[in-house]
């Protein structure tokens, strides 16, 4: 693994020496099979320094890029892949419980929306028990809470966030002790 790496690091010195790349598209294949679409990127030092369709500016170092290909045709790529916008806030908090609550998405239900709050349920099968949350998404975290209880904002609460990259979102629980979990699901298991 490590000389595919290297081999792919010695392609991208060679193709684009610490030059930038304003106004075209990118895509950038990461070790781990994340997908990042760029509208630029710069190489600094070992780091690849993009920026995103929506203006994000995030690096990745260069030990995690397998590939960087340009992509000519931007609008024509993102119909193969669901943009940012169709990942509703519904599907967002869906996501959210499935993992906080250990569920499959699927037995998850909107049961409507109060403001910016979304209410949901689910029905346990082993008991029937029905399950109901209030879920809100705020400057990229989740906010959560049973739907008769406190909403988790006190600071020993763990930090609820998500990443949305192509057709997948990734929800990640953060605790006090710095430790994280996460949990990825694919947008065709989150509804509509």
């Amino acid at each position: 693994m490590k000389s595919a790496i290297v081999i792919a690091y010695s392609i991208f010195l060679a193709l684009f020496p610490y030059s930038s790349f304003a106004d075209q598209g990118y895509l950038i294949v990461l070790t781990d099979g994340e997908e990042i679409l760029a509208k630029s990127l710069t190489r600094k030092k070992d780091l690849v320094q993009y920026v995103n369709l929506d203006g994000y500016q995030g690096f990745v170092p260069l030990t995690r890029v397998i590939k960087i290909s340009k992509v000519t045709e931007i609008k024509n790529y993102l119909k193969k892949v669901p943009s940012l916008k169709k990942f509703n806030e519904s599907q967002i908090c869906k996501a959210a419980i499935a993992k906080l609550m250990g569920r499959n998405p699927g037995i998850i239900k909107i049961d409507g929306k109060e403001v910016k709050t979304i209410l949901l349920s689910y029905t346990r099968q082993d008991d029937q028990k029905k399950w109901k949350y209030k879920c809100k998404v705020e400057d990229g975290e989740i906010i959560w809470g049973v739907a008769e209880g406190r909403w988790r904002i006190h600071p020993m609460d763990s930090k609820v966030s998500y990443n949305i990259i192509g057709d997948s979102i990734t929800i990640t629980e953060l605790f006090n002790d710095g430790s994280s979990t996460n949990e990825t699901f694919l947008y065709e298991e989150l509804g509509k």
